[in-house]
């Protein structure tokens, strides 16, 4: 009987994270939804790239790499501040994610009592607005991907 519970919970935990990167997968990420701002349009600058830990930073070179055109520079928050960034029409943008933590009982919870997620955001220094991918996931080197996508075509945009 015990297995059997363990086998069932394993099988609703592997179809909710199957879902959740589909949302990922199918989230149309543009200026009209909200996720991109609107004078990304043509952006011609270079992008801030907010580090965080290694294993995420990784997964972020490689999609820009691949994804992305643009000039981009990797800074940390200290570097923010620093006078050499402090031109806001050449480093407008910043792109960092966001980290929630969920806390609680349920199936996906249930060896450490806490759950992970994350989204991806641009922050518009000269607004100071920022615009969110607006679903956390798991998976975040897809959604980075396509997020990356995204705000290429965006920034090709005249």
């Amino acid at each position: 009987m015990k297995r059997k519970s363990i086998f069932y919970l394993f099988v609703l935990l592997a179809s909710v994270l199957i879902q959740i990167q589909c949302i990922a997968q199918t989230t149309k990420y543009n200026v009209k939804s909200g996720h991109i701002p609107p004078d990304f349009k043509g952006y011609d600058h270079t992008l801030l790239v907010l580090k965080h830990e290694r294993s995420w930073n990784k997964i972020a070179e490689k999609a820009l790499k691949a994804n992305y055109t643009g000039k981009y520079v990797f800074v940390s928050r200290d570097d923010i501040n620093k006078p050499e960034y402090s031109d806001i029409t050449e480093y407008r943008f910043i792109l960092t994610k966001n980290n929630y933590i969920i806390a609680g009982r349920g199936m996906d919870l249930m060896v450490t009592g806490k759950a992970a997620t994350e989204d991806l955001s641009v922050f518009d220094r000269k607004t100071s607005k920022q615009y969110s991918t607006k679903n956390s996931t798991s998976f975040i080197g897809k959604q980075f991907k396509e997020y990356l996508k995204a705000l290429e075509q965006t920034r090709q945009e005249k």
